[in-house]
C-alpha cells in the first residue's frame, strides 16, 4: 500500500437510506466539529459507524437499537471506546484546574489595574482576600460546562444553531459572572478569608499566570480554537508528507537509489522530529529558568517593588520560552500523527 491508499468512508455514505442516512449526517457533523481526532482517525471511526448501520439497515432494525436513547453517547462511545472515562476524568480534571486560574487571575488583573491606576506598585504584593466573589466565579467556571452540557442535547436537531447558542451562551455566563465577582467584592468588602502568600510565591504565581496568558494568546492566533481549522492544519500537515515522500522517490529514482517505502519513511520523519523536539525542549527550559532568576533578581534589586522594564523583559522572554513549548508540543503531536498513519496502514494491510 502506498501513502495515497485509504478506504473512504464517503463512498458508502450513499447506500444509506432514510432515518439511518439521517441520523449519519447528525452524527458526521458532530464527531467533524467536536472532536480532536486526526483525518484518519476520523475516517476510520466513520467507516466502523457505516458499517454497523448498513448491518443494522440490511436487517431492518430501527435505529435507536444500535444507538440507543441518547445519541450523543453513542458518537462519544465511538470517539473514545474504553478511554471515555479517562476522558471524562481529563475534562473534570482541566475544569478544576481552569476553575482555579481563573480565580487567581481575577486577583491579579484587578491588582494590576489598581497598580496603574493608583501609581502604586506595592498593592501587588498585598494579601489576597478569598470570599464570596470568588465562589460566584468558582460557580461561574463549573456552570458552563454543565449549561452548556444540556444545550447539547438539542445538538444533533439543529447543529448549525447549537454553535452559535453555545457561544453567545458561554460568552453571556462569564459576562454574568464578572460582574458578580466584581460587585460583590467591592459592596462585600469585608467578608472573606485573607491569606498572606510570601512575595517570592506571588512571584512565581504572576509568572505562571504571564506564561499561560502568553501561551493561550499564542495558541488562539497560530493554531484557532475551532476544530475544523485544527482539522484542516493536520490534513495539509498529511498533504506536505505526501508531497516530501514523492519528492523522496523522485530523487532516488534519478540517482538509481532504492528509495524507502511509506512506513520506513515516516519512522525516519519521527525520528527526525524527536532531535528537534529534544533540541527545543533544551532551549525552554534554559528560558524557563532564566525567566526565574531575573524575576527573584529584580524582586531583590527593587526591594519589593514593581520594575516596569523588567516586567516588559520577563515578558518577551517568557513570549519566546512559550514560543519553544509550542515549537515542541506540535513536534509531539506531528509524530503522534506520524506514528497513528503508519498504525492505520498497517491495520489496512493486514485486513487486505
Amino acid at each position: 500500500m502506498n501513502n495515497n491508499e485509504y478506504e473512504d468512508y464517503k463512498d458508502y455514505i450513499n447506500k444509506l437510506e432514510g432515518e439511518y442516512q439521517g441520523t449519519f449526517e447528525k452524527i458526521e457533523v458532530y464527531i467533524n466539529y467536536s472532536s480532536k481526532l486526526n483525518f484518519l482517525e476520523k475516517n476510520n471511526c466513520f467507516l466502523q459507524i457505516l458499517d454497523t448501520f448498513l448491518s443494522g439497515q440490511e436487517e431492518g432494525r430501527a435505529v435507536k437499537e444500535i444507538t440507543g436513547v441518547s445519541l450523543k453517547k453513542y458518537c462519544d462511545a465511538m470517539i473514545y471506546g474504553e478511554s471515555i472515562y479517562m476522558y471524562k476524568a481529563s475534562r473534570i480534571f482541566s475544569i478544576l484546574l481552569g476553575t482555579l486560574f481563573y480565580v487567581v487571575y481575577m486577583h491579579f488583573f484587578i491588582r494590576v489595574c489598581d497598580v496603574i491606576s493608583l501609581k502604586d506598585s506595592s498593592l501587588i504584593f498585598q494579601p489576597m482576600k478569598f470570599g464570596i466573589g470568588d465562589i460566584a466565579l468558582i460557580l461561574g467556571c463549573t456552570s458552563i460546562p454543565i449549561l452548556l452540557s444540556h444545550i447539547t442535547r438539542n445538538y444533533f436537531e439543529n447543529p448549525k444553531r447549537y454553535k452559535k447558542v453555545k457561544r453567545y451562551n458561554e460568552f453571556g455566563v462569564w459576562i454574568f459572572t464578572i460582574m458578580i465577582y466584581v460587585s460583590l467584592n467591592q459592596f462585600l468588602e469585608e467578608y472573606g478569608i485573607v491569606i498572606a502568600f510570601p512575595n517570592i510565591v506571588l512571584i512565581l504565581l504572576y509568572l505562571t499566570i504571564i506564561r499561560l496568558v502568553v501561551w493561550l494568546l499564542t495558541k488562539t492566533f497560530v493554531e484557532g480554537n475551532s476544530e475544523d481549522k485544527k482539522a484542516k492544519k493536520r490534513n495539509e500537515y498529511l498533504q506536505i508528507l505526501n508531497k516530501e515522500y514523492d519528492v523522496h522517490v523522485k530523487k532516488h529514482q534519478r540517482s538509481s537509489k532504492l528509495s524507502l517505502n511509506w512506513n520506513e519513511f515516516l519512522r525516519k520523519k519521527t525520528k527526525s522530529n524527536s532531535v528537534f523536539i529534544k533540541i527545543f525542549f533544551a532551549y525552554s527550559i534554559i528560558l524557563l529558568v532564566l525567566t526565574f532568576l531575573l524575576g527573584g533578581l529584580m524582586f531583590v534589586k527593587t526591594n519589593g517593588n514593581i520594575d516596569v522594564v523588567g516586567i516588559i523583559i520577563l515578558v518577551v522572554i517568557s513570549f519566546f520560552d512559550v514560543l519553544m513549548v509550542a515549537i515542541v508540543w506540535e513536534g509531539i503531536q506531528r509524530n503522534k500523527q506520524l506514528n497513528k498513519i503508519e498504525k492505520s496502514i498497517n491495520s489496512w494491510e493486514m485486513g487486505r
